[in-house]
């Protein structure tokens, strides 16, 4: 049980639609606010929840460029969760790509 996962691997309290929680099931399912109401912009702890990693590697990865920059409402940084789900796909892709540890 690691960074608060469950046995297996699934993270059941992020508000993820279905109880849905893992990596592989943000980029399925759509984010979903703690009162069950379809999310289309989330915090930077909201990614970092759904990515499983701290805000400060949310704020590193946008300023690397790998993490799209987030939108403005008002004073605040919002980022579309389709574009959360984009980069959690790319990230697939590229492990799908790799050939760290083949012959």
């Amino acid at each position: 049980m690691q960074n608060g996962a469950d046995v297996d691997g699934e993270f059941p309290n992020l508000g993820h639609g279905d109880g849905v929680g893992s990596v592989a099931g943000v980029a399925q399912e759509r984010f979903r606010d703690d009162a069950g109401v379809e999310a289309e912009l989330v915090t930077v702890k909201q990614v970092a929840q759904m990515l499983s990693v701290c805000g400060r590697t949310i704020y590193r990865l946008v300023a690397s460029g790998e993490l799209p920059a987030p939108v403005k409402v008002g004073s605040a940084s919002r980022f579309p969760v389709a574009e959360i789900h984009a980069y959690v796909e790319r990230l697939k892709r590229d492990r799908r790509d790799c050939s760290f540890g083949r012959k």
